[in-house]
């Protein structure tokens, strides 16, 4: 039995809920597992035998409290938060002894404490894998990132001091500003790890290191049924939920009643655990409101998602052979709302100039123009045949025990699979 400690994202069930499965499946294969997350989230991972730690006694900073419209707001949390957890955790983990770290790929700590203790580190990564390539696909992601960098110039010396200085204080040697940044963005292990299909991926063949693209990560048993569904009466079936971390939902929920309220469908509306629902108002016959649902189990049966375009989301939709509605939420959301309308399998609206007329139009004609929902299906296949959950262990083990075989060297040939 190998011991492995998991560091996840806190506060952020699109980054956990994916780990599940492979926590669960490395238990069962043996592996003793450490796992770190937020406190809302222990029930779940301690019933599956697992030791379950969160950051608190460190830090209250959460990332997914700083997550805005632009990317720099987000890398500085990132940044923050490292500089909170880092020493406190090399210390711990170095007394855990793992024989392998896996990481949320946004928890860049868990790379750095792997390679200060030579052990294999392993990235999950929740999004379409960043790299150079990419800006060649979406000229907006393009303008984005020169904007960030050049807001972000009056911190650049001010986080190149603190990160040379952090990492040399654990025994690793800084290689340069261009070289780190990308820890940022990608924080790529020795095997990585992508919730995804291949053919979702831009330039899949051109990223350079051992990734693995395994679909999506759950067992469809995964969340408990608490919905009967036999209630929903109407011609369609449409579920919204714009995830953990959104901004201003209130009234889009509220024209989301005004849009459907009278319509031959019913609704299922997520509207989140920091939404009190009282403060939405009167609710429409034909509408189901929760603070959460059983995601799952309800994509089993919609007709439409409307979501707020996490990776995470979409994937679980297309698995389903849902087709999508997206109104992002910030910007990956956007771009990947743009590749899911490339793909065939989506609408995008953009929250800003959302109306009553648009929202009902795309509803309408994604529902009624039966080459989304095939399309989606496609897409959910490609999803079913990557391996999901099983192909992440096999990879991790596979690779785990071929790096503590020959330890004298850590490098893996490069391979995208």
């Amino acid at each position: 039995m190998s011991k492995v400690v998991f560091f996840n994202l806190p506060g952020a069930s699109g980054h956990v809920n994916p780990a599940i499965s492979i926590v669960e499946e490395l238990v069962e294969r043996g592996e003793q597992v450490i796992f770190y997350a937020s406190e809302e989230f222990r029930d779940r991972f301690s019933e599956l035998g697992v030791e379950f730690r969160t950051y608190n006694q460190w830090t209250d900073h959460e990332i997914t409290d700083e997550i805005t419209h632009d990317i720099l707001p987000t890398v500085l949390a990132q940044f923050d938060m490292l500089l909170d957890v880092i020493h406190p955790l090399m210390k711990i983990t170095r007394e855990d002894a793992p024989d392998y770290i896996i990481y949320d790929s946004v928890c860049i700590w868990g790379k750095f404490i792997a390679q200060a203790l030579g052990v294999p580190a392993i990235s999950c990564i929740t999004m379409v894998v960043s790299h150079p390539f990419i800006m060649v696909t979406d000229w907006r992601i393009s303008a984005r990132v020169v904007k960030t960098l050049i807001m972000g110039l009056p911190h650049a010396m001010w986080a190149r001091r603190m990160l040379k200085e952090t990492l040399e204080s654990i025994g690793l040697k800084y290689r340069g500003a261009l070289f780190h940044v990308f820890d940022f963005f990608a924080s790529v292990g020795d095997l990585n790890i992508v919730y995804n299909a291949k053919a979702f991926q831009p330039y899949a063949n051109s990223l350079i290191g051992n990734f693995k693209f395994i679909g999506t990560s759950f067992r469809e048993n995964r969340d408990q049924i608490d919905l009967d569904f036999s209630q929903f009466k109407r011609s369609k079936l449409i579920y919204i939920s714009m995830g953990t971390v959104n901004f201003n939902t209130e009234d889009f929920y509220r024209l989301c009643f005004e849009a459907f309220g009278e319509e031959d469908v019913d609704v299922i509306l997520s509207v989140g655990k920091t939404t009190d629902i009282k403060v939405l108002g009167n609710t429409p016959e034909n509408f189901l409101l929760r603070n959460s649902v059983p995601q799952l189990e309800v994509l089993k049966h919609v007709d439409l998602f409307i979501s707020h375009g996490g990776m995470n989301s979409i994937n679980e939709s297309l698995y389903f052979g849902v087709p999508l509605l997206i109104v992002p939420q910030q910007f990956e959301q956007h771009f990947n709302g743009r590749r899911m309308v490339k793909l065939g399998v989506a609408q995008v609206i953009r929250p800003e100039v959302i109306t009553l007329e648009k929202l009902r139009a795309a509803v309408s004609h994604l529902l009624s123009e039966p080459s989304y929902q095939q399309k989606a299906q496609q897409c959910g296949e490609m999803l079913r045949s990557s391996g999901g959950y099983q192909a992440a262990v096999e990879a991790v083990l596979s690779l785990v025990n071929q790096l503590n075989s020959t330890p004298i060297s850590r490098s893996v040939t490069a391979e995208v699979t």
